[in-house]
């Protein structure tokens, strides 16, 4: 069967596995759409006892790359083509060929049986407002491949062909008919729908199925077939029975936690919805719900918040109309499962049946409303029908996953036409068997296997011990690892402490604490005091019975005859066979282990065919057993007693676990005997208002709920239940549960009274119920309840019938209620009547000694062999007869990836670690392996180099076919590492795994030939280990330790003596540093590492091969803070070494290299900046004797090197470069030239390409030059340009510039120059004769790649990736990078004060510039943060990204490679703090209190920007903001970027000071939008009526003063006569919303300026106006100005009182204003400051100005900014004051700042790199006008440290100041509070100039790594900055609460990486429990490893 039919790039997209699917006609039938699919029919046949059929999968199509990486995982197809485009386009006699995924370009098989395909569906979609009715009607994807389908069809002539596509229009089909009909085909098609065909899934389709009538069917067979087909496929419809529910995941799965985590790091999205607004608009009316206090305000803490904040408005508005129509109807939609495809309009949701979802579209946003979130990537397969847990799955993106889906045909569907078709045309097929089909080239051998002598055998029989210590062991563990937080899910453990309700019991995490509120106080279970959740299986596995059967010792008559009495009594008696058999059934099982669920207490599950049972282990009582019986297959879903079974049957406490001895007592049964008793509810206390009126829904404003209930109890029988339910019920309103109906009773904290809502049942239906647990409950989960009311609701009155429990009406009291509770049947007890009876022990033999190839076999087969490692044997009889068909006869191989396989067995292999090898010492540690497979491994294809890349007419690479093929034939034709025997032997069964260790060895080495340079010959160079890891646990979150950590110093190094002839001596630490580097220049051993795994995940099985050698490296990493003096050090360097050594003798070892000129120079590549900087500084520090003019070239213009020739740069000691030169157009066109070719593209990849294929042709020429002259070298060039210009390939594997006009060959000729002829030439040393010469060192221009260097040092090296983490992300600086890495020297070193280590990838390009490869890129999500993965993904070939999606590597992989990153900067790295002590350096806090003007300015904004964040479109469109240009204020903010940078310019800068003058504006622009809307209110009378206007008139706008003038307008013009043309009511509607919209936000910034400056003038004046008094409704106060608060949302006054009522609405308290509210955002009028009447460019700017009048005059201030808008504002103010100052970072802007006296200030751009390693010591202040805003805390404390560093370096001559001026209330302290997370000292306010530098002890407990919080000293009135741990020991000595008092804006908060995320605890690392490190054998450890050790220990140390 082949696979499925694509579409070409871009295409809506292929169908899922089930759909790839092309049948062989030579072979029986069998069908393999579906994983699953095919084994239960096949085992449904069996069943049948008939003939099982089989099918051969010929080949798959898809084009997108992720799509076939998940197929050739998966189903591993024989080929697996890209697009089927290619197929037919050649002559129509041709054969088809097409690309295949891996790049080969091989011939389509067309000896097919069946053909099934999906044409792309984008243009026949009705959805599509351009869809076409038939193809060719528009080209496009959707015909293309249709054609393409209907050509392969016609040219290959399948017999059966089944096409899939859109319902569409009956034409388009009937062209689909049509065409197929004109290349011999009968067709007919259905429409189908998959909720149908098993799933619930709303879904419609329609199939097609076409017969060949030319070849295999006749008309009329082929006519009654396709007749026959569809009756058969309506045979297959059985409409879906599950819910959806059972489709999706639990919440606390890993992968639905993960999709939640990952959602904090995606970007707010931007949506116009304008033309969603009257829709929106028209529902609320509809429905009568209003607007009110946003959803989203008060989002539940397990909801998916990252994502939800991140929604434009109109998701959010959508999401809101949902709630509230379901609050209406008494609702709480978070506890219902519904799937709602948010992207679709808001009439158009929600509107799928009950236990249905709507149509899954690739594109979609379903929302699903119990989780409060995204449904996942994996969800959607489900719902199509896709097994997720047996399909595996990369690092492919949720989004990804969700195209997959939505373009997915449902398997059920697609499944039901293949086998309908072969029903009905079976007999028309050729049936003969051959070979499977594979690509050519391929062959897969059987492996064989050795070993089984090696294993040692071990009898698995725990030792007994005392079964309370077992018990307390176990119970203890569970206590510290449950899940306390939903954010922690199955493998998770917060980072935070877990806070206690103090009223319900309920846990949370302090980071997810949210809504409901909670009673939280100081209760906490703290983070130190748990464990990771794999800790508990860890320790108390063993503890666990593998096998066990419960056994009913005595007769169950008595059972059986209360089981009938209880039925008849009931008048189910009709169920009592069924639920008797159920109960039988479980009381004789064979039960197996299966898994450990964690929740709120742990669970050891156990499973059995008809039964499982679990153990619970609760943490305040003993643990306890539960069965439960399984109902059988063909039980209807809404049976009695499926739900009956969906609780336990019997239950147990566990009185014995210990070994293999198992006991229970006070065995129990559930009779299922329903009693009822009456009760009696009082409502007493306060009358509280209920879940809808808290929402503000029109109708239920005065409902209410009463705070008390009083509860008695009527009937008999009931006995301790009556007790239990009667007494005094308090409602715990903040303790959640749904609709806030949480009732516990006093004194007794385990009886609760709740609303428990089925989450797929109807709403009428839902309970209140009495139980223990009110916590939310798991998807599938069942609560154990005490009793139920199924009809009572407190906010009815007692008379409301039991059929409409919504009903609500006003009254006066609430009850008595009178109500029918049920008691859900009874447990009888069954005594010692059961019995356990364990199974069998097992009896394990592990691997005794090393692991090595088997005897005897030579290289050609030597990867095929397998050793086995583990065996289990057991009795046969004892294993479960249910499993017994696991084991044939026979021995038999079975699939290592086989999910099902190891669920059946998963018992055999549970805690192999400490069973079977941990004993040994042969699990979890390295073990040396025998070499003589190594050399093998370079004739073995186990490991096939990749494809090159060919650029086909120089555009797009694409892989060699040839070397595609190759590559691809290699790698299907490598064994798999694992291998898996079941065997029964007499009486014995035994289960063996085994592993090829060959095959991976040869891939490890290969791996590593490559990073190192190896050749076979080199193979005795390489040492091989082996590991086997049995207990592997993925950890849930990879947070690796941290690499700077890695990056040691010199302390401990010696000092090399002073060198000679310096103007300086070198400090004793500069001695040091020296040293090292000196020591470094003789070699240092590193040794690389290449390791290559496999994994059996569901046995947590690891096994691992890893190669190594040991490379020998000149040079390092000099990661010196800046002002250490790193150039001094390594001008000291070069000049040590020509002290010590003549020039000879360094040149002779550079001789050895051919195809270089060798030269004892220096290259120093430096950024353009610094160039001169490097040159004067060797003038500074050196005699001219020994670094004079001719021994120093500084190459500072084109010019410059234009006239440089070879001889020169021979002579020269140094040459020193800018970065620029490197890609200058005429340097790269000489390079071409020299290299014989034309010159490159200099667009990232292709030059990469280029200049690899220019620097071996480069060599070539060298060569041939050194013997020849200048002449010779020139025509041999002309000549090798031609040769490239003939060789196509080589074009194509160069890319180069396209050559533009006439330009051609002959223009690419050489054009070498040599230097003019002199007869004498002074040189040093005397005079030299030079005649005039045609010699090659001569030759002018030389490019630098010419030379061996006798060393390379690249200075600022970050700045060769400032656009992007460089190579691999083919960013602007990429060829600079390649440039400068690739020239030779023999000592490389780079320069940097703040080198990037965030991850391995930043450590890789490190060690690249010093010529180490440290392995691939891999690109995973897990260990690159999105932008990365995003920047290396852009431009990899379609193969490339194919071939990065085949494997995933585990957490171990990627750990081991970030331990060779921080073993790399270990040895090669050091970083040095400079000695600064002697120059003093001030920080200081400046804080600003913003003018009241500047203040109000910014709460304007910062409110239209968190709106615009909701709003997601240009302001200028749809906020009346925009136009905000007001007199005299500013800087205008760009309203359409909700970004912080935005906020944090209002922040800095507002040029006025008038508040009357933006006032008049406001009343200015609400007169322009109120003529506006009268414009548009005059179109009424001519409006056609409908319903949506009639809604529209009777809205209210939620504004008093707005709903007056539309109140006013509506009266004036609707009595108006109709005159003119009518006009389109959805037009009216929508323009005038958008007018409306902008009145009501207009009169509220109005209201809000008129508030501040009625208030402000209140306090001026100390009086009090009428005007100013409290607004909300029902309060008369009239208090103090200074105890008014004002909204920001509306304008709005409210005072002090009313703010701290305890029930507050959550909109604004007016009458008519629905503005969101919370307390926290209204701001006292204190807040708004005074304004002094002198303010120019805002309060900040005005402070610094201020700040420099206060300085000496012969002080100069370097002042940072963020923007360079921001820099200007500041250059005006400056010159305002009259203080001259100079902006940029030019050379010359520098030059002047450093030489004129008069500038006083430069100001600098944060974000221009052009600062790094500048010296500015002329001045002694540093300002920074605002916390610096970076992308991630690294670059925040890099960027710091440059820039204070500019001037606190050596060379200062005064006292430096640092000035970090901060904005109180604003985005300034935020950032400032979450960037300084390194305090070791204060940051305290100076106060005055003329005050004394105030210091605040942090004491000797700070800790390294946390937040910081701003304070106010109580005793001082002065702000410091300090680490939150000091601010928890200040305790009320301090003021707090100085940030922005809303939620930090998107990017920052969310843009820290995972890493540092993870690090932000202070000892969060610690407590990740990072998996148990891999040790080695101390005996098989080289000298040099020892070494290794030894300094990574020293290391640690320092």
């Amino acid at each position: 069967m082949a696979g499925l039919f694509g579409s070409p790039p871009c295409a809506v997209g292929l169908r899922a596995h089930c759909l790839l699917s092309l049948w062989s006609r030579s072979v029986s039938y069998n069908v393999r759409f579906n994983f699953d699919l095919y084994a239960d029919f096949q085992l449904a046949l069996e069943k049948k006892e008939k003939e099982p059929f089989k099918v051969e999968h010929v080949f798959s199509a898809e084009i997108d790359a992720f799509k076939q990486a998940y197929i050739q995982r998966n189903f591993k197809p024989p080929l697996l083509f890209r697009d089927i485009t290619e197929f037919v386009k050649g002559e129509e006699d041709e054969k088809p060929k097409g690309t295949t995924a891996y790049g080969s370009f091989l011939e389509v098989p067309g000896d097919i049986d069946v053909l099934i395909a999906g044409s792309s569906c984008v243009d026949f979609s009705k959805l599509n407002t351009n869809m076409i009715t038939m193809p060719r009607e528009r080209n496009g994807e959707s015909t293309n491949t249709f054609m393409a389908i209907l050509e392969y069809s016609k040219r290959t002539r399948p017999a059966i062909v089944i096409l899939e596509n859109v319902v569409a229009k009956a034409e388009t089909w009937k062209s689909f008919r049509d065409y197929f009909w004109s290349v011999g085909y009968v067709a007919k098609d259905v429409k189908t729908d998959t909720k149908e065909y098993y799933i619930p899934h709303t879904r419609e389709r329609r199939y097609m199925i076409c017969l060949d009538i030319r070849d295999h069917f006749t008309l009329e067979e082929a006519t009654e077939y396709s007749r026959k087909w569809e009756s058969v496929m309506d045979g297959f419809k059985r409409r879906a029975s599950a819910p959806v529910s059972d489709f999706l995941l639990q919440d606390d799965d890993p992968r639905a936690i993960d999709i939640k985590d990952a959602q904090q790091f995606t970007a707010p999205k931007k949506l116009s919805w304008e033309a969603c607004r009257n829709r929106h608009a028209n529902a609320r009316e509809d429905l009568n719900i209003d607007s009110g206090p946003p959803f989203l305000q008060q989002m539940p803490e397990h909801a998916h918040k990252a994502w939800l904040k991140n929604r434009p408005m109109r998701d959010s508005d959508l999401i809101d109309i949902l709630f509230r129509k379901h609050a209406r109807n008494g609702i709480d939609f978070t506890y219902k499962t519904r799937i709602i495809d948010i992207s679709q309009n808001v009439d158009r949701v929600d509107r799928a049946q009950l236990g249905l979802t709507g149509c899954l579209t690739p594109r979609g946003m379903c929302f699903l409303t119990d989780r409060i979130g995204l449904l996942t990537g994996q969800e959607t397969l489900s719902l199509q029908g896709i097994p997720i847990d047996e399909v595996t799955f990369t690092s492919e993106t949720d989004s990804q996953l969700k195209d997959l889906a939505g373009n997915a045909m449902s398997t059920t569907v697609v499944g039901s036409a293949i086998l309908s078709a072969l029903i009905v045309a079976h007999g028309k097929l050729d049936t003969k068997s051959i070979e499977p089909a594979r690509a050519p080239g391929t062959e897969v051998k059987k492996l064989s296997t050795w070993g089984k002598n090696a294993l040692e055998p071990d009898l698995i029989n725990v030792t007994s011990q005392n079964t309370e210590a077992v018990t307390q062991t176990i119970r203890s563990c569970a206590e510290k690892t449950l899940r306390r937080c939903t954010c922690e899910g199955q493998k998770g453990l917060s980072k935070f402490d877990i806070l206690v309700c103090d009223s319900c019991g309920h846990n949370v995490c302090s980071g997810c604490v949210s809504y409901p509120k909670h009673h939280l106080t100081a209760k906490k279970v703290l983070r130190a005091d748990r464990a990771p959740p794999e800790s508990f299986w860890k320790e108390s596995g063993q503890h666990f019975p593998r096998i066990f059967r419960i056994v009913a010792e005595t007769s169950m008559d008595s059972c059986e005859k209360r089981l009938n009495a209880v039925f008849q009594s009931t008048g189910l008696s009709n169920n009592v066979v069924m639920y008797g058999q159920a109960l039988t059934v479980a009381l004789n099982s064979d039960f197996v282990w299966k898994n450990y669920h964690r929740g709120r207490e742990w669970s050891v599950i156990y499973d059995a065919p008809n039964a499982w049972a679990e153990l619970k282990i609760p943490t305040d009582r003993m643990m306890y057993w539960e069965v439960y019986a399984k109902p059988v297959d063909n039980l209807p879903a809404n049976s009695w007693l499926r739900k009956v079974l969906a609780t336990p049957i019997i239950k147990a406490d566990c009185s014995g676990l210990s070994g293999s001895e198992l006991s229970a007592e006070q065995w129990v049964v559930f009779l299922p005997e329903d009693k009822h008793c009456n009760l009696l509810l009082r409502g007493k206390g306060k009358k509280l208002p209920s879940f809808r009126a808290k929402l503000n829904i029109p109708g239920y404003l005065d409902e209410t709920v009463p705070e008390r209930l009083e509860i008695s109890v009527a009937g008999q029988g009931l006995g301790t239940t009556a007790e239990k339910l009667q007494g005094k019920y308090l409602l715990l309103a903040n303790c959640g549960t749904a609709c806030s109906t949480l009732y516990q009773k006093e004194g007794n904290t385990e009886v609760n009274l709740f609303l428990d809502p089925d989450p797929m049942g109807e709403a009428d239906q839902d309970p209140f119920v009495f139980a223990k647990s009110h916590e939310r409950l798991g998807r599938g989960e069942k609560r154990d309840i005490i009793a139920s009311v199924p009809s009572w609701r407190p906010w009815n009155k007692p008379d409301v019938p039991v059929f409409n429990p919504w009903r609500s009406e006003l009254r006066e009291q609430h009850g008595p209620w009178r109500v029918d509770a049920l008691l859900p049947g009874s447990w009888v007890s069954l005594g010692n009547s059961i019995q356990f009876q364990d199974g069998t022990p097992l009896i394990t033999r592990g691997l005794r000694h090393h692991f090595g190839a088997s005897e005897g076999n030579d290289d050609e087969n030597i990867c095929l062999t397998a050793g086995y490692f583990f065996e289990a044997a057991f009795p046969f009889s004892e294993i479960p007869s249910h499993l017994q068909e696991k084991f044939p006869p026979t021995k038999a191989q079975h699939d290592p990836n086989d999910s099902r396989f190891w669920d059946a067995l998963a018992w055999t292999t549970r805690n192999l670690g400490p069973d079977a090898f941990k004993a040994r010492g042969t699990a979890n540690r390295w073990h040396k392996m025998r070499e003589d497979i190594i050399v093998s491994a370079f004739r073995c294809r186990c490991s096939p180099m990749p494809p090159h890349l060919r650029w086909l007419n120089q555009t797009d690479p694409v892989e060699d076919h040839i070397e595609a093929a190759d590559f691809e034939n290699a790698i299907k034709s490598r064994p798999k590492p694992f291998v898996v025997d079941t065997e029964v032997a007499g009486l014995s069964a035994s289960l063996k795994i085994g592993l090829n260790v060959v095959s991976l060895s040869h891939r490890a080495i290969m791996e590593l030939a490559r990073m190192a340079n190896l050749t076979e010959g080199q193979a005795d160079v390489i040492a091989l280990h082996w590991v086997i890891e049995t207990d592997y646990f993925v950890p849930p979150v990879v947070a690796f330790p941290s690499l700077e950590k890695n990056l040691l110093n010199n302390a401990d190094d010696a000092m090399c003596n002073q060198p000679e002839a310096m103007k300086v001596e070198l400090r004793d630490e500069q001695l040091r540093s020296l040293g090292w580097m000196i020591s470094q220049e003789k070699g240092r051993p590193f040794k690389l590492e290449a390791i290559e795994e496999a994994m059996i995940d569901r046995i947590q099985l690891r096994a691992a091969i890893r190669a190594s050698t040991i490379v020998n490296v000149k040079g390092g990493i000099l990661a010196d803070a800046p002002s250490f003096g790193k150039t001094l050090t390594s001008l000291a360097l070069i000049h040590e070494e020509f002290m010590r050594l003549k020039r000879d003798e360094i040149e002779e070892p550079l001789k050895s290299d051919s195809g270089f000129i060798p030269t004892a120079a220096t290259l120093i590549i430096a950024p353009d900046l610094l160039r001169d900087q490097w040159a004067n500084e060797h003038k500074k520090f050196f005699d001219s004797s020994e670094f004079g003019e001719e021994m120093v070239i500084v190459i500072r213009t084109i010019n410059d090197w234009r006239k440089l020739t070879v001889a020169q740069v021979q002579r020269a000691k140094i040459v020193i470069i800018a970065f620029s030169l490197l890609t200058y157009d005429t340097y790269v066109s000489h390079l071409a030239q020299l290299a014989g070719m034309p010159p490159p593209n200099l667009s990232g990849r292709k030059f990469q390409q280029w200049y690899k294929v220019a620097d071996g042709r480069l060599r070539q020429n060298v060569e041939f030059m050194k013997g020849h002259t200048v002449s010779e070298l020139s025509t041999y060039l002309d000549n090798r340009i031609g040769e490239f210009l003939s060789d196509e390939k080589l074009i194509a594997t160069a890319p180069t510039k396209r050559m533009k006009g006439a330009q051609n060959a002959a223009q690419l000729k050489a054009k070498l120059k040599v230097s003019k002829p002199q007869t004498r030439r002074k040189v040093q040393g005397g005079v030299q004769s030079t005649d005039a010469s045609d010699a090659w060192n001569h030759l002018l221009q030389p490019v630098l790649q010419l030379f061996k260097w006798n060393r390379v040092i690249i200075d600022e090296y970050a700045d060769l990736m400032e656009l992007g983490p460089g190579k691999g992300a083919y960013q602007k600086y990429t060829p600079v990078f390649d440039s400068a890495a690739s020239i030779c020297a023999s000592k490389k070193w780079v320069l940097s004060g703040t080198p990037p280590v965030a991850d391995f990838s930043d450590i890789k390009l490190m060690a690249s510039l010093i010529g180490i490869d440290l392995g691939p890129e891999v690109l995973s999500k897990d260990v690159l943060n999105q932008k990365k993965l995003k920047e290396f993904r852009a431009e990899l070939t379609v193969g490339e990204s194919f071939r990065s999606l085949q494997e995933q590597k585990s957490h171990r992989w990627h750990k081991a490679r970030h331990d060779m990153a921080a073993k790399f900067l270990r040895t090669f790295a050091r970083k040095n703090e400079a000695p600064l002590h002697g120059i003093v350096c001030h920080e200081f806090l400046k804080p600003v209190n913003l003018s009241c003007v500047h203040r109000a300015f910014y709460e304007d904004a910062r409110y239209a920007m968190e709106k615009e964040q909701f709003l997601g479109t240009p302001a200028e469109k749809v906020d009346p903001r925009a136009p905000r240009r007001y007199p005299g204020v500013g800087p205008e903010p760009d309203f359409s970027e909700a970004s912080e940078a935005n906020l944090q310019t209002v922040a800095a800068a507002c040029h006025g000071h008038d508040l009357k003058a933006i006032i008049a504006y406001r009343l200015l622009e609400l007169q322009k939008i109120k003529k506006s809307a009268n414009s548009k209110f005059k179109e009424l009378p001519r409006v056609r009526e409908t319903k949506s206007l009639r809604n529209w008139e009777a809205q209210d706008l939620g504004d008093p003063d707005a709903d007056a003038f539309k109140e006013k307008a509506l009266a004036q013009y609707k009595a108006q006569k109709k005159t003119g043309t009518v006009v389109d009511p959805r037009k009216f509607l929508e323009e005038i919303r958008r007018v409306e919209l902008q009145l009501v936000l207009q009169h509220r910034i109005l209201r809000f300026y008129e508030a501040i400056d009625r208030l402000k003038r209140a306090d001026r004046e100390a009086t009090k106006p009428d005007d100013v008094k409290c607004q909300f409704k029902g309060c008369a106060a009239v208090p103090a100005s200074s105890e008014m608060h004002i909204i920001p949302a509306c304008g709005h006054c409210v005072c002090t009182k009313c703010l701290g009522n305890e029930v507050l609405p959550i909109v604004c308290g007016v009458d008519g204003c629905d503005a969101g509210f919370l307390p926290t955002h209204a701001l006292p009028v204190t807040a708004f400051g005074d304004d002094n009447g002198d303010k120019t460019e805002g309060s900040k700017i005005d402070e610094i100005a201020s700040l420099l009048r206060e300085l000496p005059h012969d002080d100069k201030v370097v002042i940072f900014v963020q923007t360079g808008e921001l820099g200007k504002i500041v250059e005006r103010t400056l010159e305002t004051h009259n203080i001259a100052c100079v902006i940029g970072s030019t050379e010359k802007a520098i030059k002047s700042f450093k030489t004129e006296k008069s500038l006083r200030a430069l100001i600098l751009d944060f974000d221009s790199r052009q600062q790094s390693g500048l010296n500015l010591q002329k001045a002694n202040h540093v300002v920074f006008l605002a916390p610096y805003l970076a992308r991630d805390q690294q670059e925040y404390e890099a960027t710091m440290l440059q820039a204070v560093r500019r001037c606190h370096r050596f060379g200062q001559q005064k006292e430096v100041n640092v000035w970090r001026f901060v904005a109180l209330h604003t985005i300034d302290v935020d950032i400032l509070e979450r960037s300084e997370r390194r305090l070791k000292r204060a940051l305290v306010d100076r106060g005055s100039m003329r005050s004394h530098p105030q210091t605040l002890s942090l004491g000797t407990h700070v800790e390294g790594n946390e937040d910081a919080e701003l304070i106010e000293l109580e005793t001082t009135g002065l702000y410091a900055l300090v680490p939150k741990s000091v601010v928890r020991k200040l305790g009320s000595e301090v003021k707090k609460g100085f940030t922005s008092g809303s939620l930090l804006p998107y990017s920052f908060a969310v843009s820290v990486d995972v890493e540092e995320k993870a690090d932000s605890d202070d000892d969060s690392n610690e407590d990740m429990e990072e998996p148990e490190e891999l040790e080695d054998e101390s005996m098989d450890e080289s000298e040099d490893e020892s070494e290794d050790e030894s300094e990574e220990e020293s290391g640690d140390e320092l």
